[in-house]
């Protein structure tokens, strides 16, 4: 349960992700996706910036990248989104997002996610 005399979004945030990291590790499916790329010279922000104005950080990007090359090559699901032909008229784009974390054994990584449906 959330505190609600928490006053710092940093603390509300990592309570947030601590009650999700609960909910992952009970899960039989994995969503923590590790970093394919060499990220070691990667220094990690000491803070968040202003979420309207700001330099997206290279880390985020990474996480971005990674997940549009694994939406392109995955087998899971069949979805058009449209990257094949853009102008299919059948295409349906989608917004994902990421979030980079670390993880119980203290890997960086990111997770993802989107709001809507896919492969319907």
């Amino acid at each position: 349960m959330l505190n609600s005399n928490i006053k710092f979004a940093g603390q509300a945030v990592q309570i947030s992700i601590h009650l999700y990291q609960k909910q992952i590790l009970n899960s039989s499916r994995v969503y923590f996706r590790a970093f394919h790329a060499q990220i070691r010279k990667v220094e990690l922000p000491e803070k968040f910036t202003f979420p309207f104005y700001y330099d997206v950080h290279p880390l985020a990007l990474k996480a971005a990248e990674e997940l549009q090359i694994h939406l392109e090559t995955q087998t899971d699901f069949k979805h058009n989104f449209g990257i094949e032909n853009a102008e299919d008229k059948n295409a349906l784009g989608k917004m994902f997002g990421v979030l980079v974390v670390r993880n119980t054994d203290g890997a960086l990584g990111y997770l993802s996610g989107f709001s809507g449906k896919v492969a319907d």
